[in-house]
């Protein structure tokens, strides 16, 4: 028994490795594990997109009052900018340019002007600039900085209450009581106080102490709960009874330690005619909170499958379990008007058990960690709105990971190095009164490294080149670009969008014989998105496979409901 359990273990393995890039090697759960970190990206990308949309539009600064001086006009030798400590290089760049210079009241006005306009748009929109009682004559040009202050929060027009309504006011923006009144923090304020349950805005208010405003919070409340069913036919068989159809429920809940907090369970099974033999199930739990400028999301998944494999001697058991911990921190460095700059680091590990008839098959058992630094920026670009991510990961040795059976050059490694890229552009225009908008997505990533298949880059499914579903192409290195026409239209139910799109990608392996290739595939679909509830179809065909991918027409459908 032993043989034959290992004869199927290494029959298993070699299935998995011996694939070309057109993939029949990789497991279910690491097709699930990388859909699913797509889908989550693509979420990211709309909610910064709505986020970046919603951005109020700047207002102009503060009229400047400058002095009576009729035609009098002097020699400036010396300009003093008094407070101008904060931003001195900045100031003094737009200083020099009236240094040395003859000044009447025009030229004293576009001074303060420039400083003003400087000022107001690194969003100090409460601060002022004047002149100070002086003798221009002496040469000397004095002019003071008169920075606006936050005095403190108030909700609704009243003053906290509760220690929850404080720690919610606090957790927003750290140590902004105080401080320098800043625009910037302002919105990130807004951002960490938006969400599941609450929607704010918030206004500046007058002091009664000069030079000080209240940030008074305007905060709707709702239900800090919510509770979405979902569908799709993202498996990898073809029909209903073979694991086709994905059913999901998740539950998210805000605000439980009143910090900006969302903690979301969720579950998800795969439906198959023979559930005694074949299943996958998935359970998640997360947590995500923000304060300040930072923010972390800590994520637990658990994948149980199994499935009947038929061999010389009979039908074997087969099952397996992978989890997955992965924590993420993210910190903002820089927000203005039209985007931000951020930085995140992460660490994964992932561990997965397989068996055969209840036994380990150790060489096809393992546990993997890695390490993720990254940085992305989202802004305003050609008309349109561009969010750029960058990220280098390792695999390392750290909590319990296994180590690899090879060595470098002799099969893939679980120490590795690689780079990936993925940008998204869009941009809303009407051709005549259709409303339209183009998106073009990019993913790329380089290793020179023979990677297992769950870190490998892949192309061929909803995210990437849609016309493929039941087998993708799998490359250490890569590159997808698709692109997308959309016309959303109003409705009576809620928005139609109808869309068009050609997709290409290409992938490249290190260690493997067939060193992949490149694929194509054209799209149509509709999409339907109302209050509670959201469909999509989408039809691909294939202009350009791999071998073993096929060029049939591929359907993608999903639909969820929200409470």
């Amino acid at each position: 028994m032993t043989h034959i359990v290992l004869t199927l273990a290494m029959t298993v393995l070699l299935a998995g490795r011996s694939a070309p890039a057109s993939a029949f090697g990789p497991t279910v759960q690491d097709r699930e594990r990388d859909l699913g970190e797509k889908a989550r990206r693509q979420q990211m990308i709309e909610q910064h997109r709505r986020g970046h949309a919603a951005e109020p539009a700047a207002g102009l600064p503060a009229p400047v009052q400058a002095p009576e001086l009729g035609g009098a006009r002097f020699p400036i030798t010396q300009i003093e900018v008094r407070g101008g400590a904060r931003h001195s290089r900045e100031i003094d760049r737009i200083v020099e340019r009236y240094r040395g210079a003859t000044m009447g009241q025009a030229e004293i006005f576009a001074l303060l002007r420039d400083l003003m306009n400087f000022y107001y748009g690194r969003g100090y929109i409460t601060t002022g600039v004047s002149l100070a009682e002086q003798n221009l004559s002496s040469g000397k040009l004095i002019v003071v900085v008169h920075w606006g202050y936050v005095k403190g929060w108030r909700v609704n027009g009243k003053a906290p209450e509760g220690m929850r309504e404080r720690l919610m006011l606090s957790s927003a923006m750290p140590g902004i009581e105080g401080s320098v009144l800043n625009i910037h923090d302002i919105d990130q304020a807004i951002e960490n106080l938006n969400g599941l349950g609450r929607a704010a805005k918030i206004n500046v208010v007058p002091a009664e102490e000069a030079g000080y405003s209240y940030l008074d919070v305007v905060l709707q409340r709702s239900k800090p709960f919510a509770v979405s069913a979902s569908v799709d036919n993202s498996g990898l068989g073809d029909r209903a009874g073979d694991g086709l159809y994905r059913y999901g429920v998740d539950i998210a809940v805000a605000h439980l330690l009143g910090w900006n907090d969302v903690l979301t369970l969720s579950a998800g099974r795969r439906y198959y005619q023979d559930p005694a033999h074949h299943a996958y199930d998935s359970l998640a739990v997360s947590y995500g909170w923000r304060v300040g400028r930072w923010s972390a999301d800590l994520r637990y998944i658990a994948q149980p499958t199994k499935s009947l494999l038929s061999g010389t001697y009979g039908d074997y058991q087969l099952s397996g379990n992978t989890q997955d911990v992965n924590l993420r921190v993210s910190r903002v460095l820089r927000r203005w008007r039209t985007g931000t700059d951020a930085v995140y680091v992460a660490i994964d590990r992932k561990r997965v058990r397989n068996y055969i008839d209840d036994t380990l098959i150790e060489i096809n058992s393992n546990t993997h960690t890695s390490v993720t630094a990254g940085v992305n920026r989202l802004d305003s670009l050609f008309g349109g709105v561009v969010f750029a991510d960058g990220g280098w990961t390792r695999g390392v040795g750290w909590l319990g990971a296994s180590e690899d059976p090879v060595s470098a050059g002799q099969g893939p490694l679980s120490r590795y190095d690689k780079f990936n890229l993925n940008l998204n552009w869009s941009r809303d225009f009407t051709a005549g009164s259709l409303r339209a908008r183009y998106t073009a997505a990019m993913g790329a990533q380089y290793s020179k490294d023979d990677l297992y298949y769950d870190s490998k880059f892949v192309i061929g499914d909803q995210y990437t080149v849609r016309g493929f579903k039941i087998r993708s192409a799998y490359g250490d290195s890569g590159v997808s670009v698709s692109n997308t026409l959309s016309f959303p239209f109003p409705t009576s139910i809620g928005t139609v969008t109808p869309l068009v799109g050609v997709d290409w990608g290409a992938v490249g392996n290190n260690g493997e014989a067939d060193n992949g290739g490149w694929i194509g595939a054209v799209a149509g679909g509709l999409r339907v998105s109302t209050k509670w509830a959201n469909a999509a179809v989408t039809i691909g065909k294939p202009f350009r496979a791999l071998p073993g991918m096929g060029y049939g027409v591929v359907w993608y459908l999903s639909a969820s409901a929200t409470y």
